[in-house]
C-alpha cells in the first residue's frame, strides 16, 4: 500500500475463523501507534516504509500475525539556503521527501557550470567543489525523482550558500 504523510490510511481486517480481538500495530512511534479496533484508520506524519502488523485471536484463545509494509510518500522539498560551516546545523543540501526509486540533483554555479551531481537523496551538496568551499552566493539546482509509486518529479530553483 501506498499513501501520502498525513493521508488517513483505512485498513481492513480480512480474517477468518471469526477473530474476537484485533491489535494493530502501525509501525511508527506516533501517540496512536497502535488501535484494537477491527478495521481502523491511521495516518503517518513522515515518509517511508512502515511495517504494519495485525494481530488476531479467536474465542479459543489461537492467534495469529500477519505484516505488510506500507509506504507512506513525500513529494521532494528543497531548502532556500543552507550554511555549510560546520557547526552541525543545516550544513548539507539535501532533497527532502521520497521515498525515492530514483533521484537526481545537480547543482550548478553562476557561470553555469555543473558542480555537484548525486543520484543519492542521503548524499547532498556539501557547499563544495571538488573538496573546495565555493563561495557565498546563490547557486542554480534540479531535481529529477521518481517517488516508489512511480511518481515523476522535475524540479529547479535555486539556492542560497550562506557560510
Amino acid at each position: 500500500s501506498k499513501a501520502l504523510v498525513n493521508q488517513t490510511i483505512y485498513f481492513t481486517d480480512k480474517s477468518t475463523n471469526s477473530p474476537i480481538t484485533w491489535l494493530w500495530k502501525f509501525g511508527d512511534s506516533s501517540k496512536d501507534s497502535t488501535s484494537t479496533l477491527q478495521n481502523p484508520s491511521h495516518g503517518y506524519a513522515v515518509g517511508g516504509f512502515y511495517n504494519v502488523c495485525l494481530i488476531v485471536t479467536d474465542i479459543n484463545g489461537c492467534s495469529d500475525t500477519v505484516c505488510k509494509t506500507v509506504v507512506i510518500l513525500l513529494p521532494p522539498k528543497v531548502p532556500s539556503g543552507f550554511t555549510p560551516n560546520g557547526d552541525g546545523e543545516n550544513d548539507i543540501f539535501y532533497v527532502y521527501g521520497g521515498p525515492f526509486k530514483t533521484l537526481d540533483l545537480k547543482i550548478y554555479n553562476n557561470w553555469g557550470e555543473l558542480i555537484f551531481q548525486s543520484d543519492k537523496q542521503s548524499l547532498g551538496w556539501d557547499g563544495k567543489r571538488k573538496g573546495i568551499d565555493q563561495a557565498v552566493g546563490v547557486y542554480v539546482w534540479t531535481v529529477v525523482g521518481v517517488t516508489e509509486d512511480d511518481e515523476k518529479y522535475e524540479l529547479s530553483g535555486d539556492v542560497t550558500l550562506i557560510r
